[in-house]
């Protein structure tokens, strides 16, 4: 699944059936088609851990059977026009029955599949037909073009994300939704002189009055906003000789970030300016393989950017301790001039000030 130009700000919660409390903290939505092989394996890895979080209260499952117009998925579409829409509950259990017996039905014809829906499950025609285009519609305006793409808490994925992953994000994102305060990263506790530039990517000149150190994770959204946001001025300041850009992948292992370490194996770190360009690229086409698993990255890194797979271990290692012994927690982390430091979803607009102010003394 490509997630580049996925934009779920624009999705309904009203589209779909709506599984759980309405006042749950925390949404997740999902576009499915109920004859499609990756849509039912999203299903069974992840119904489980769905039920867990629904029934405590934290999560609302918002589902949106996606109708496609062509192939087979158009069986699909058969069974979708019996989802109980106006009982919640029941659309739920059915979409459950249908994945489960999928195969029993996927080999019928489309009038078939609506006997086997009558006679065999018991289902009555609903009358679906407004409510699925419109979720057609929303589906392309959102940028959903495959099934399944599910959201939550910012992150837009599929039947790739492991369940310990989408347990950390529906922790992180009902810790944020419920939190009465603002959340502390700790930036003033962090022990800036174990800052080095070791095992850096290097943008910029040595001899720069301003060091700026990025602590990224290339699997973390947060550092994939950070560096969308700021990246082409600290580029420019960097080329007028007014900064230098010390830049140093972490291997976090949680919330799916270790998928950064994969990718981060085959940056050249030994040619800088090779590295450079990996490190933009990288994040430029993000939304083309985060969503994959370890395995499609490493082909994506191969046959898609042709690059050559480096190892990288101790450089992994070395940075992995450098972050621990500094105190950071989490992705991005910003120091600069090992005097100043900047963490978190404000950390572009606070390192951009600062540096203006800097630079203007």
């Amino acid at each position: 699944m490509d997630a580049t130009n996925i934009d779920f700000s624009i999705v309904s919660d009203d589209l779909g059936f709506r599984y759980g409390k309405a006042d749950a903290p925390v949404k997740l939505y999902a576009y499915l088609n109920v004859e499609c092989p990756f849509s039912r394996k999203f299903e069974q890895q992840n119904t489980a851990i769905i039920q867990e979080f629904v029934e405590a209260g934290k999560v609302q499952y918002i589902v949106k059977p996606l109708d496609r117009p062509t192939g087979h998925l158009r069986k699909g579409n058969v069974m979708h026009s019996y989802l109980t829409y106006d009982d919640p509950e029941n659309a739920f259990k059915q979409l459950t029955e249908m994945f489960a017996t999928r195969q029993e039905w996927t080999e019928l014809d489309e009038a078939g599949v609506a006997a086997y829906a009558e006679n065999q499950l018991g289902y009555t025609k609903q009358d679906n037909d407004d409510t699925q285009e419109a979720i057609k519609a929303e589906a392309v305006e959102v940028g959903a073009k495959t099934v399944p793409t599910a959201y939550v808490f910012g992150q837009a994925f599929d039947e790739h994300e492991d369940n310990e992953t989408i347990r950390e994000w529906f922790n992180a994102a009902y810790q944020t939704a419920t939190a009465t305060e603002d959340y502390d990263f700790g930036a003033e506790k962090l022990d800036l002189d174990k800052v080095t530039d070791k095992r850096a990517i290097k943008y910029g000149q040595d001899d720069a009055p301003i060091k700026v150190t990025e602590y990224i994770n290339f699997r973390c959204q947060g550092s994939k906003n950070f560096e969308d946001a700021v990246s082409e001025k600290l580029e420019v300041l960097a080329d007028e000789g007014k900064i230098q850009r010390v830049i140093k992948h972490v291997d976090i292992d949680k919330a799916g970030l270790a998928k950064g370490e994969v990718i981060n194996r085959f940056v050249d770190y030994k040619d800088q300016e090779k590295a450079y360009k990996q490190f933009k690229e990288i994040f430029a086409r993000h939304g083309e393989w985060k969503t994959t698993d370890f395995g499609g990255i490493v082909d994506y890194a191969i046959e898609t950017l042709s690059y050559q797979y480096q190892g990288n271990r101790l450089q992994n290692d070395v940075v992995k301790a450098e972050f621990e012994a500094l105190g950071g927690t989490a992705t991005p982390t910003i120091v600069v001039n090992n005097d100043k430091a900047f963490v978190g979803p404000n950390a572009a607009a606070e390192l951009i000030d600062y540096l203006d102010e800097q630079i203007a003394q």
